[in-house]
């Protein structure tokens, strides 16, 4: 693409460019920056926020506000009890426990790990509470 045909794209309003990094990227009304450079924006907007002791101690105030609140902590009882007798999410949780267990015992290092612990324990046991 040549340097006019850039040009008229760009007063046609097809593209636009990038206020920061200079990129081209497709137009659309009141956009100024390309996404990376908004993501990277917001990126660094959020990490000082994050940063900021003020902002910090809002948090850890609201956060504490919730927790006191008895309303709110019962809400929360009933979410996580209503998940809890869920037959679903029960058998949900019971394949992912059964998946896992069944992972680790058939891992060599596990096995080998098992082993030598409980090879421990027998010695242990065997020597006595000496």
């Amino acid at each position: 693409m040549d340097l006019d045909e850039l040009f008229k794209k760009i007063n046609d309003r097809i593209l636009t460019i990038c206020e920061t990094c200079d990129t081209f990227f497709d137009y659309v009304p009141q956009k100024l920056f390309c996404d990376e450079c908004r993501n990277k924006k917001e990126r660094n907007r959020n990490r000082k926020r994050r940063l900021d002791p003020e902002y910090r101690e809002k948090q850890r105030e609201y956060h504490r506000k919730r927790m006191l609140d008895p309303e709110y902590r019962e809400k929360q009882r009933k979410r996580g009890r209503k998940r809890r007798l869920d037959p679903e999410f029960r058998e949900k949780q019971r394949g992912f426990a059964c998946e896992y267990q069944r992972k680790r015992r058939l891992d060599p290092e596990f096995r080998e790990k098992e082993r030598k612990r409980s090879a421990e324990r027998y010695a242990k046991k065997k020597k006595g509470p000496n």
